[in-house]
């Protein structure tokens, strides 16, 4: 059994049928076709990583629901996290006891960020690797810290919402301004027919994290 299993694609490549749009739509009312291709574009990834994770290939697309954006209702050890952009979607799938979550998203690499938004991400403290280029580095960041952001959101509370520029990277390492200690790790995954895309996952790593949840 494979740790860690990480699975892109665009969707152009994924088969939709017209029975699986309108079950999904018959299921999620509120759903036009677009939307209905997109969430089983997404149990169609988590299916594929279940396959290679649990060894078994009967399993029901519908019943891959998740909670909190990361636990599997029917597969309670198991804990992953999809991302999607306007033409790709990707999955993050791996086992509790390894890692009490985790996070992963998608962008294009020329995505247009105003400058006006950077204070809503960006913070003066952050440290992004050196070896990114400085007009890559707004986009770069925002990809990061989505991923450190889902990673981390079900378990910060507090009276203020939490937002991405709440969360500090230093090289490889995340954590958020309220803590002091590493949190996490994240890393690029390099893929293959996606080169216009950033894929970035994350993970925690903390021991201070699992404390509070046991």
């Amino acid at each position: 059994m494979k740790n860690e299993i990480f699975k892109f694609s665009a969707l152009k490549d994924i088969d939709f049928n017209e029975s699986e749009i309108l079950k999904v739509k018959a299921h999620y009312p509120d759903f036009n076709d677009s939307r209905a291709k997109q969430w089983l574009a997404g149990r169609k990834l988590i299916s594929s990583c279940l396959s290679s994770f649990e060894e078994t290939t009967e399993i029901d697309i519908m019943q891959l629901e998740q909670e909190n954006f990361h636990y599997l209702k029917s597969f309670p050890s198991i804990v992953c996290s999809l991302s999607h952009s306007k033409n790709a979607i990707a999955c993050y799938l791996t086992e509790k006891n390894l890692f009490l979550n985790v996070g992963l998203d998608i962008e294009m690499k020329n995505r247009n960020i105003q400058a006006a938004s950077r204070k809503y991400f960006v913070h003066p403290t952050d440290s992004p690797p050196s070896w990114i280029r400085k007009e890559d580095v707004d986009n770069y960041l925002w990809s990061i810290k989505e991923s450190c952001f889902k990673c981390l959101f079900p378990f910060i509370k507090g009276e203020k919402p939490f937002v991405l520029s709440d969360i500090w990277i230093k090289e490889n390492k995340f954590g958020v301004f309220s803590q002091h200690e590493v949190l996490g790790e994240w890393s690029e995954i390099k893929n293959e027919g996606l080169e216009d895309h950033y894929i970035i996952s994350s993970k925690v790593t903390s021991q201070t994290l699992k404390s509070l949840v046991k």
